[in-house]
C-alpha cells in the first residue's frame, strides 16, 4: 500500500535545462534567439544555457573570461552594497513606499484623539471633554480607522493584477502612491465625518494596491540569496513609517486645533520621493518576460547584474523555467509542445535591420514587430487605461483565479499565505497599532496628561517595532521563515498572557503603565523578528509567475480584510470586555496560529522563485502527515536531547527517500 500511495509522488526539479543534450538545448537557444530578435545576444544566451545545464561546474564551459568566472562566483555572496546600483536604488524606492504605508497607518491613531470631537462624533474622551457616548457614533468611528483596510482588502487589492496587466509593476506602483499622496492631503481639508471617510476609502485603494504590487516587485528583482532579507525590507520600512507617523503625532500634538489634521496629511511627506524615483527604476524582468517583451528584459536584467552573460543566462533560464511550468500544469497544452521544443514567441517576428536601443545597449540588427500593433514594439506605447477594460473581458484573470483553488500547487501555496496572512492579524499587534492611544490612556493622570502618555506609548511601540525587525535580517535567508515563526508565536501568546494580568494591577498604582508597558515590548520586539516580516515576504515569492499578482492579492486581501474586521471590533469589544480578556483572547489566538503554521506552511530559504514548484509538489495533506509523524517526533527529540539531534530532511526530499526504501 505504501509503495502504490508512494509512486504518486513526482519530485519536480526547479530547473529544466539540467540533464538535458547539449545539441538540444543549442538549437532550443537558436530558436528562442531568432524568433525574439536577440541574435545579436545569441552567443551570451548560448554560454549562458550551458552554465544552466550545470550551474555547479561553470568553470568547465570554454570560453568564459575571468571577468565573468569572477563574477559568477560572488554572485550567490554579494551583499546589499555590492549590487549594482540600479538595484540598490530600486531596493531604496521599495523601502519608500512602505514607509509610506506604515506612516498612513499610525497616523490616524493620535488623530483619534480629536477629530470626533471637532466632527461632531461622540465616543467618550480620555481628557474628559466629551463625556457622551452613542452607539451609532461608535460605529462612524470605527468605519473610518477600519476603511482603509476594507477597502484596501475589496478593492485595493485586486488592482495589482489589471494594472501590471499592460502598464507593468512600476505603473502600479506608482498608481498607488498617486492615491495615497492625494487622499491624505484631502484629509487635512475635511470638514465632515462623511469627507474624512471618503478619503480614508481612497487611501484604503491605494495601501491596498501598493502592499500587492511592492512585496512583489521586490521579489522579482533580486537574487535568490538576499531575496528573504530584501522583501522583508516591506516589513521595516512598514514598522519605520509607523514609528514615523507616531513621532509626527507626537510633533503636531500641541498644534491645537489643526493637530489632527496635520496628523492625517503628514504621509504625504515620503509619497513625494516615491513617486519621483520608481520611474528611475528598471521593470521587473519576469513581469516582462511574461509578457514575452524579451529585449526589454534584457535590459532590465543588464541593470540589475554584473555582468551580460549573466544577464543572458537569466533571460533564458527564467523563460525555459516559466514555461516547464506552465507544461507542467497543462495548462496551456494545446498550445505549448515540450519546453525545448518551442522556446519563441507566438505574436513577434524578426525583420528588417534597425537602429540599437537608445540607451545604448547593443542587442544586434535586429528589430522586434509585433503582429497586434503598428511599429516596433520596443518603441510602442502602453496605455494602461484603455487597456483595462480589455484586462477584465479577457478570461485571464478569472481562470487565474480559477487555477489558484484548483490546481494542486496553486492551491498548496495560497493556503499557506493565507494561513500567515491571517496569523499576523489573529497575534493582535495591529489592536495595539491602531488603539494604543484608546487602550493606554488609563491611569491616574487626566487630562492633556493622559492623551500624551497614550501617544509617548504608540510612539515606544513604534520604535521597538522598527528596532527589533533588523535581527530578522540575519537569519531569515539563513535560518528559514518556519523556525522564525514557530519559535517566536509562543512567546508572544505568553507577553499577551502577562500583559493580561498586568491590568489587574490597581490604577493608582505607579507600576500599572509600566508593567504592562514592559510586557507589550516583550510581545513586538519577538513580533517584529517573526510574524512582522515573514508574511509579505513568503506571500511575495510562493506564487507561479503567471499567477503572482492575483495569488499576492488574494493574500493582501486576507491581511487587510482581517485588519479591516479587528479595526472595525475593537471599538466595541474594549467597551464591553475587560482589558485582560481581550489580551487573554489574543493570547488565544496566537496558539491557533501556531498549529496552522506548524501544520500548513512550507519552508521556502533560498529557492529560486521558479523552484517553488518543487516545494510546493507535495499536497497538504501529505505535508500534514509529514509534519505529525516526523516534524512533531523531532521536536520531542531536540527538546530532549537539548538541541543535539540532527535534523530532518524536507518532505520532498523525505517522500523520495521513503520511495527508495519502499522500493521492491
Amino acid at each position: 500500500m505504501n509503495s502504490r500511495r508512494s509512486n504518486k509522488i513526482i519530485i519536480n526539479v526547479g530547473n529544466p535545462l539540467i540533464g538535458e543534450a547539449p545539441a538540444r538545448v543549442e538549437a532550443a537557444v537558436l530558436a528562442f534567439a531568432e524568433a525574439n530578435g536577440l541574435m545579436g545576444i545569441h552567443p551570451l544566451l548560448l554560454t549562458g544555457a550551458m552554465i544552466s545545464m550545470n550551474p555547479e561546474e561553470f568553470r568547465d564551459v570554454p570560453g568564459l573570461t575571468t571577468q565573468q568566472i569572477a563574477a559568477l562566483e560572488r554572485e550567490n555572496t554579494m551583499t546589499f552594497w555590492d549590487q549594482t546600483k540600479e538595484l540598490r536604488t530600486t531596493i531604496f524606492t521599495c523601502a519608500i513606499a512602505a514607509i509610506v504605508q506604515g506612516w498612513d497607518q499610525s497616523s490616524i491613531n493620535g488623530a483619534n484623539l480629536r477629530w470626533p470631537h471637532d466632527l461632531g462624533i461622540h465616543i467618550g474622551s480620555p481628557n474628559g471633554s466629551d463625556t457622551g457616548k452613542s452607539t451609532r457614533d461608535l460605529w462612524i468611528f470605527a468605519l473610518i480607522n477600519a476603511a482603509p483596510f476594507l477597502f484596501g482588502a475589496i478593492c485595493g487589492s485586486w488592482l495589482c493584477d489589471p494594472f501590471s496587466f499592460k502598464g507593468g509593476r512600476r505603473f502600479a506602483i506608482c498608481f498607488s502612491g498617486i492615491f495615497c499622496f492625494f487622499s491624505t492631503i484631502g484629509s487635512a481639508f475635511v470638514g465632515t465625518w462623511q469627507q474624512l471617510l471618503a478619503c480614508r476609502v481612497l487611501l484604503g485603494i491605494g495601501m491596498g494596491a501598493k502592499a500587492s504590487i511592492v512585496p512583489v516587485y521586490a521579489a522579482e528583482i533580486v537574487p535568490a540569496h538576499i531575496r528573504g532579507s530584501v522583501v522583508m525590507n516591506w516589513q521595516v520600512c512598514d514598522a519605520l513609517g509607523i514609528l514615523l507617523g507616531f513621532s509626527a503625532n507626537l510633533a503636531f500634538y500641541n498644534i491645537t486645533p489643526l493637530s489632527w489634521r496635520l496628523q492625517l496629511a503628514a504621509p504625504c511627506i515620503p509619497a513625494i520621493p516615491l513617486l519621483c524615483l520608481i520611474y528611475t527604476c528598471p521593470e521587473s524582468p519576469r513581469f516582462l518576460i511574461k509578457r514575452e517583451r524579451f529585449r526589454d528584459a534584457y535590459k532590465s536584467l543588464l541593470y540589475l547584474n554584473e555582468t551580460p552573460l549573466q544577464a543572458a543566462r537569466d533571460l533564458y533560464l527564467i523563460h525555459a523555467q516559466n514555461l516547464a511550468e506552465i507544461d507542467s500544469y497543462n495548462l496551456r497544452a494545446a498550445k505549448r509542445p515540450a519546453i525545448l521544443q518551442r522556446q519563441g514567441a507566438p505574436n513577434l517576428v524578426a525583420s528588417a535591420p534597425a537602429n540599437p536601443l537608445q540607451d545604448g545597449i547593443e542587442l544586434g540588427e535586429i528589430t522586434i514587430h509585433s503582429r497586434e500593433a503598428n511599429g516596433p514594439a520596443a518603441a510602442r506605447t502602453l496605455n494602461p487605461w484603455r487597456d483595462l477594460q480589455e484586462f477584465w473581458e479577457a478570461p485571464g484573470f478569472w481562470i487565474k483565479f480559477y487555477q489558484l483553488f484548483t490546481v494542486q500547487r496553486m492551491a498548496t501555496s495560497l493556503l499557506a499565505a493565507a494561513v500567515l496572512m491571517i496569523a499576523q492579524q489573529l497575534c493582535g499587534v495591529n489592536v495595539i497599532a491602531f488603539y494604543s492611544s484608546t487602550i493606554f490612556s488609563s491611569g491616574d493622570t487626566t487630562g492633556p496628561r493622559k492623551e500624551l502618555n497614550a501617544l509617548w506609548v504608540g510612539w515606544g511601540f513604534g520604535l521597538t517595532n522598527f528596532l527589533a525587525a533588523f535581527p530578522a535580517y540575519l537569519i531569515i535567508d539563513k535560518g528559514g521563515r518556519r523556525p522564525l515563526l514557530l519559535a517566536t508565536i509562543p512567546i508572544l501568546a505568553i507577553s499577551l498572557i502577562a500583559a493580561a494580568f498586568s491590568f489587574k494591577i490597581p490604577e493608582g498604582s505607579k507600576a500599572h503603565n509600566p508593567v504592562i508597558f514592559l510586557f507589550v515590548i516583550i510581545f513586538t520586539i519577538f513580533y517584529s523578528v517573526g510574524l512582522g516580516p515573514a508574511p509579505f515576504t513568503y506571500s511575495a515569492e510562493v506564487f507561479p509567475q503567471g499567477h503572482r499578482e492575483v495569488g499576492m492579492s488574494f493574500a493582501v486581501f486576507c491581511n487587510f480584510l482581517g485588519a479591516g474586521i479587528l479595526s472595525l471590533t475593537v471599538p466595541f469589544i474594549i467597551d464591553k470586555l475587560p482589558l485582560t480578556s481581550l489580551m487573554g483572547l489574543f493570547a488565544g489566538l496566537n496558539v491557533v496560529a501556531w498549529v496552522l503554521i506548524f501544520f500548513l506552511v512550507y519552508e521556502t530559504k533560498q529557492a529560486q522563485l521558479e523552484e517553488m514548484r518543487r516545494i510546493f509538489s507535495v499536497t497538504t495533506i501529505d505535508y500534514i502527515k509529514y509534519q505529525f509523524f516526523e516534524g512533531l517526533p523531532w521536536i520531542w527529540r531536540y527538546i530532549i536531547t537539548l538541541g543535539q539531534t540532527p535534523g530532518i530532511p524536507p518532505p520532498y526530499r523525505f517522500r523520495r527517500a521513503r520511495n527508495q526504501a519502499n522500493a521492491p
